[in-house]
């Protein structure tokens, strides 16, 4: 159980020594990759490596020899590092694997606790999972809280020292070193105090300050419930953060619940009040992650899949297995405590098992995706070609089988290059103006601008054409200020997030302008539509706006 390395200053002297290996190593990748040594995979697999074993060993220090936490810390991290490779080979060329860093850091952090009982001789001791769980969250936490202590102290007293002429910490904190050995240092004394501190520092505290959430989380969950059918679900329901919404109060009311029970074998929660409050948030628990299965299923019934949907449908099958096993552990009657235990246990290793298949070829969410979006495509629905690009291979291949149908649109091929000149012929012949009759102000405008902005406009304009060919931008020319005068105009573009510029031409200098409105930015794809093929009408105010719909923009100065 100790380490055998002898005094807490030997100990302290090698993990101060471990967190400035780390922080050199970080600076040595920041320091390669800065200068094209390494490409983009190489330098997120090296991060990944470093964060992975580094955090593993340090975490895993206290209980046990640094030896069996280097040796565990290895073990954590080959798999870990090896399916975040092949998940990254999705996207080609391209690095793109932020979609399976929660997965990552389940799979660096879930086997931690097994780890350490295994070597006890005690892996699926529940009393041993669940306090070396809460211990490693202690220790990483109290590690990187004293990082951002020291970094309070360090800045403090640069400032001190400098009000005398003495800048020895300025050009410590310069240096490009400095800061990463510094942070790595911290990192290890904090976590070896930490291990020092072995059976004194309890966990009985934290545990009963995070109790005393749950009478509030059942009381919260249960007006919400009550509300529910006075607000009516279809006004609640059918969006992504209605879902992510029930779905974090699924993985709060988890985590307290297994507070309450602590570690204590089959013992219920001492307490009767607790007792009750416990056993009734493990009844309710089926509810929210069952409405965040049905409000998903909503948006994918009528948008299809997306990896965001994926997730959450992944995340959802989860929270629904926990509040089951929970709730029916409950209604099954005596040794309930015992039971949700036991569940625990055994949905931490599927969680494992699920953040595993995330990252292999078996729950590919790219491909998922695109293919449910070409089908819908391929049924009539309008997407954009950058939706498809954004998805990997899967996405390219979907694109590419679209285009062999004669349903997809143009190739990018014709996006103007870096450094290609774009002609105001070339910009006015591919941006659609409003109203139509605005045709010789919109290009009067085009001229008077530089290239590079013509540039970026030509760029904006093809980049998120949809599938039937329509382009992602739109001139709109109003007399937006009367009082102004000139050629006042306002550009949208992007259909997934829509960007608008305003602008006024006098003189021949455009001039930028504020651009106000409601609608244009909360709902991206349907302002562009709205202004392209709806009736538009300005409204006559001191401020000129323009209507579409329910969507409103106005110039201002």
């Amino acid at each position: 159980m100790g380490d055998p390395m002898g005094t807490a200053i030997g100990r302290r002297l090698a993990l101060a020594f471990a967190g400035a290996l780390a922080g050199t190593g970080f600076w040595l990748l920041e320091d390669y990759y800065a200068s094209d040594l390494l490409t983009a995979r190489q330098a997120m697999l090296i991060a990944a490596t470093m964060t992975a074993f580094f955090h593993s060993f340090l975490a895993m220090v206290g209980p046990l020899t640094m030896a069996r936490s280097a040796l565990g810390a290895v073990a954590v991290t080959a798999p870990a590092v090896a399916l975040l490779n092949l998940m990254s080979l999705r996207h080609g060329d391209q690095v793109t694997a932020f979609s399976g860093v929660g997965a990552f850091l389940i799979l660096i952090l879930l086997p931690l606790p097994f780890w350490v009982a295994a070597a006890r001789g005690r892996m699926m001791d529940y009393a041993v999972l669940f306090q070396e769980a809460w211990a490693i969250v202690l220790r990483l936490m109290s590690g990187w809280l004293f990082v951002a202590v020291v970094w309070g102290v360090i800045v403090l007293s640069s400032a001190l020292l400098g009000m005398v002429g003495i800048d020895v910490l300025d050009r410590l904190m310069d240096t490009a070193v400095g800061p990463w050995l510094i942070s790595g240092v911290a990192l290890g004394l904090g976590i070896a105090v930490m291990a020092e501190a072995g059976e004194r520092v309890s966990l009985g505290p934290v545990l009963m300050l995070l109790r005393l959430l749950i009478p509030v989380v059942l009381v919260v969950l249960g007006v919400f419930l009550v509300a529910l059918p006075v607000q009516g679900v279809s006004e609640t329901f059918g969006t992504l953060s209605a879902a992510m919404t029930l779905l974090a109060v699924c993985a709060i009311a988890t985590t307290l619940i297994t507070t309450a029970l602590d570690c204590a074998g089959d013992a219920p929660v001492p307490r009767r009040g607790m007792r009750w409050a416990t056993q009734a948030l493990a009844v309710l628990l089926p509810i929210p992650a069952g409405l965040a299965g049905w409000s998903l299923w909503l948006r994918i019934a009528d948008y299809g899949w997306t990896p965001q949907r994926v997730l959450g449908v992944t995340v959802t099958a989860l929270a629904l297995s926990y509040g089951v096993a929970y709730a029916g552990a409950v209604l099954r009657g005596p040794g309930w405590a015992g039971r949700i235990r036991r569940a625990n246990v055994a949905l931490a290793l599927v969680t494992i098992g699920l953040a595993a298949l995330w990252m292999t070829p078996v729950l590919n969410a790219e491909r998922i995706s695109a293919n449910s979006q070409a089908a819908r495509v391929i049924a009539g629905a309008d997407l954009s070609e950058r939706q498809f690009t954004r998805w990997g291979l899967a996405g390219e291949r979907a694109l590419a089988d679209l285009r062999a149908r004669g349903m997809g649109p143009p190739a990018r091929a014709d996006l103007a290059a870096a450094d290609a000149p774009v002609t105001v012929a070339d910009l006015s012949a591919l941006m659609p103006v409003r109203p139509p009759g605005a045709a010789a102000a919109r290009d009067r405008i085009l001229g008077a601008v530089d290239d590079e902005q013509r540039r970026l406009w030509h760029r904006a304009c093809l980049r998120d054409r949809r599938t039937d060919g329509r382009v992602g931008c739109l001139m709109i020319v109003a007399n937006f200020l009367p009082d102004l005068g000139g050629d006042q105009a306002v550009i949208l573009s992007g259909w997934q997030s829509t960007m608008v510029e305003g602008m006024v031409l006098k003189d021949g200098v455009v001039e930028r302008l504020p651009v106000e409105g409601s609608g244009i930015y909360s709902t991206a794809p349907g302002a562009l539509a709205a202004y392209l093929e709806g009736e538009m009408a300005l409204t006559p105010r001191r401020q000129n706006e323009m209507r579409a719909g329910d969507f409103v923009l106005r110039l201002s100065r």
